[in-house]
């Protein structure tokens, strides 16, 4: 009995994460009526219309473009919100949109007082639990400004508590990956920012809690958060990233691989279980209350992206892969390299540059290595591109924001990269004998 007491747990958990969410949502779409953000929705309207769909914030650099396409289709979710139906505007998540049309031509028609048409509702759409409010006092640019300052707000809280653990170089990984990753792209666009806030938040809890056994819950309430609020971006990162912050704070206690597995999978099937639930509870709610037809477009659209096909500069509909998903989001890394840049090219670049550190890891790596931890550290870092190979059509097409999962395999090879280090001579020089006695 007390074997099944955190599974139980568990559940009540997630029970009760997502009954609040739900409820939230439920409470800031009846509270907040559409006359009340009708003002800076029109404001939106007016700066996507002046906008390119997905203008690059530094010329020739793609992982800092920008999505206004994405942002253009959550706020005409967010106006045609009815606060007299906040059940089926949470559920069924109408909207106005013509497919195949300019979604900004869509959104103003939405604020012009055209009437909803469609449904968006394979998501949760629970960013409107911070947007509604935002919208009552600001438009698109400072509803993005105020939930980059609490992006912020929430990494400086982490840097604090990782400093007081003296977990210095966990600090310095984390922040070094972020970098990498162009996290101040998601200043200017509302889709990036919301896997980024549950995964700093999952990393703050990993960082403030001093028993581990709570980890679990953590992970439980990261799971459910990401599929609330995420527009699937780079999901992952709310868990691979605390995961391996986690790890690195394990790391001196010299566990074996077994243990370091266990924990893991129960901290994955967490996250994974509480992800994937809060989608079927959407999706049956979908089917409950909106109609067959409705829920069959769910897998409908979610069939496009593994099918293969996307639509291409030309005009015309070429086949991808796993692997050209894979070269274009390992690109993405790499600044002032096309999007077009030569499969080949990609591909072998990213192996040259993991065979160069490997090269340098075998030669001066130290004594005494936990292999056990050197391998959950790569398990960890590889779980984005096993993401990619599975629903490659999405990570080929929209490479410029889901490329920046990847920064779980930047920290795991640099926390690797520590650990094999630490104790070899390039870390820590020996002072060189002085012969001879007194003078």
């Amino acid at each position: 009995m007390k074997k099944a007491a955190p599974f139980f747990k568990g559940i009540l958990t997630f029970c009760a994460a997502a009954v609040a969410c739900m409820l939230l949502l439920l409470a800031v779409i009846a509270a907040i009526p559409q006359r009340s953000i009708a003002e800076n929705c029109r404001d939106a309207a007016d700066y996507f219309s002046a906008h390119d769909g997905f203008p690059l914030l530094i010329e020739g650099v793609e992982g800092s473009r920008i999505d206004n396409y994405a942002d253009t289709a959550l706020l005409d979710v967010i106006y045609c919100a009815d606060s007299a139906q906040p059940l089926r505007s949470m559920i069924a998540a109408p909207y106005y949109r013509n497919d195949g049309q300019d979604i900004r031509a869509d959104f103003q028609a939405a604020v012009d007082g055209a009437a909803s048409n469609n449904e968006y509702a394979r998501y949760w759409h629970g960013s409107q639990v911070f947007l509604r409010p935002l919208l009552l006092v600001t438009s698109i640019e400072g509803c993005r400004a105020a939930l980059f300052v609490l992006f912020l707000a929430i990494n400086a809280a982490l840097a604090v508590f990782l400093v007081r653990k003296k977990a210095f170089l966990p600090l310095v990984g984390y922040f070094a990956a972020l970098v990498c990753v162009q996290f101040y792209t998601a200043a200017f666009t509302l889709e990036y920012i919301m896997v980024l806030l549950v995964m700093s938040a999952a990393s703050l809890a990993v960082a403030a809690l001093k028993d581990r056994r709570h980890l679990t819950t953590v992970f439980i309430l990261s799971g459910v958060l990401t599929c609330f609020l995420d527009f699937l971006t780079a999901e992952t990162l709310s868990f691979t990233v605390p995961a391996l912050l986690a790890l690195m704070l394990m790391e001196k206690e010299r566990r074996t691989l077994a243990t370091y597995l266990l924990q893991l999978v129960k901290w994955g099937a967490a996250w994974l279980c509480s992800y994937a639930a809060m989608f079927a509870i959407k999706w049956l709610a979908v089917w409950a209350t909106a109609g067959e037809e409705v829920f069959r477009n769910i897998f409908t659209f979610a069939a496009l992206r593994i099918d293969g096909q996307t639509l291409l500069t030309d005009g015309t509909v070429g086949t991808v892969t796993p692997l050209t998903a894979l070269a274009r989001n390992l690109a993405a890394l790499i600044p002032f390299v096309n999007e077009n840049a030569s499969v080949t090219a990609v591909i072998l670049t990213a192996v040259a540059v993991l065979l160069l550190i490997f090269a340098v890891l075998y030669l001066f790596r130290g004594d005494g290595l936990d292999m056990g931890y050197l391998l959950c550290l790569l398990l960890v870092g590889l779980l984005p591109y096993v993401r990619y190979c599975l629903i490659y059509s999405h990570a080929h097409v929209h490479y410029f924001f889901t490329f920046r999962a990847q920064m779980a395999l930047l920290l795991a090879v640099f926390a690797i990269c520590v650990h094999c280090l630490r104790s070899s001579p390039l870390w820590h020089k020996k002072a060189p004998h002085k012969k001879g006695g007194r003078r």
